[in-house]
């Protein structure tokens, strides 16, 4: 599959840490509030934005990027702990992600943040714009029922994709939107025009998203249903972006599918060593428990 060089540099933005996206135009929506997703999605509201970020800093005090981003993540240690691990690592990813164009020594309003903050969520609900492939509403991450044909026509019919291949797959997939089912050099006799249903940095995203995912395990061949779930898993990922920038800046409900539940430990002699009682392979040898054990025995003998 082709690569877009210019577009894979926009992957600084919408990811920092595991997908790096940005930059493209904005799809701007009209300002209509922001209390509950209107037809599956939530609006641009700069001034009320505003309103709460004023409650960290003002126009008359305006401050770094840096700072501002402390000052976001650190109200996230009055969450609720079971909310803690998921909405304060998604809100930094987000403030970084909005910012990341803004020079560190560049004083910023409230305003001024809430510009590139509220234009990012419009950018990262792209995702479920995607055509025959996304919900089309931000918190649904299943794909349509239409994602499985249009990637077994995308691959003429075949049941399978190398792994190695899908990063490339889903971003030409993307970015042809109504004409995905052939190739960009083949689309010449494509005459749907339309407004973009998305920006050419979800693309991106959902590029180095599936690569992060091939690149942890080896080359395997990948079912169009498997296919399909990954990117319902990039749209997840997305959508706790806008979940967690929703619920520290204007207090919203964080939806519950999105929480992450560390492990329950019980007790066993691993966990005296920081290992996990069910994670069987990455248990040390017995002499890693033996070791510290015998060196107590051996201080008691020459007391």
């Amino acid at each position: 599959m082709p690569r877009a060089p210019a577009a894979m540099q926009c992957a600084g933005r919408i990811i920092s840490a595991l997908l790096l996206a940005v930059g493209v135009t904005s799809s701007r929506l009209i300002h209509n509030g922001h209390q509950k997703p209107r037809h599956g999605f939530y609006t641009e509201d700069v001034e009320a934005c505003v309103e709460k970020m004023n409650q960290y800093f003002t126009a008359e005090h305006p401050t770094h990027k840096d700072t501002v981003r402390r000052m976001l993540v650190d109200s996230c240690n009055g969450e609720e702990l079971d909310l803690r691990p998921t909405v304060c690592p998604h809100m930094d990813r987000v403030v970084t992600d909005s910012l990341w164009k803004v020079m560190p020594a560049t004083l910023l309003s409230p305003a001024d943040v809430c510009e590139r903050t509220e234009a990012h969520m419009t950018e990262l609900q792209g995702v479920a714009r995607v055509p025959r492939v996304g919900s089309g509403m931000i918190h649904i991450s299943d794909t349509k029922k239409t994602c499985e044909p249009t990637v077994e026509a995308a691959l003429d019919g075949a049941p399978t994709i190398s792994s190695s291949s899908v990063p490339n797959f889903w971003y030409a997939l993307c970015m042809n939107q109504d004409c995905a089912h052939m190739l960009p050099s083949r689309t010449k006799w494509c005459n749907i025009s339309r407004p973009p249903s998305h920006s050419a940095a979800v693309c991106a995203a959902a590029r180095t998203f599936a690569l992060r995912h091939v690149e942890s395990q080896p080359p395997y061949y990948m079912g169009h249903g498997e296919v399909c779930g990954l990117f319902s898993a990039f749209h997840k990922e997305m959508a706790t972006d806008v979940a967690a920038y929703r619920r520290v800046l204007y207090g919203e409900a964080f939806p519950r599918q999105y929480v992450k539940h560390e492990e329950k430990r019980g007790w066993s002699p691993w966990s005296l060593l920081g290992y996990s009682s069910t994670a069987a392979l990455r248990r040390p040898p017995l002499w890693a428990f033996l070791g510290p054990l015998l060196s107590v025995l051996e201080l008691g003998r020459w007391r």
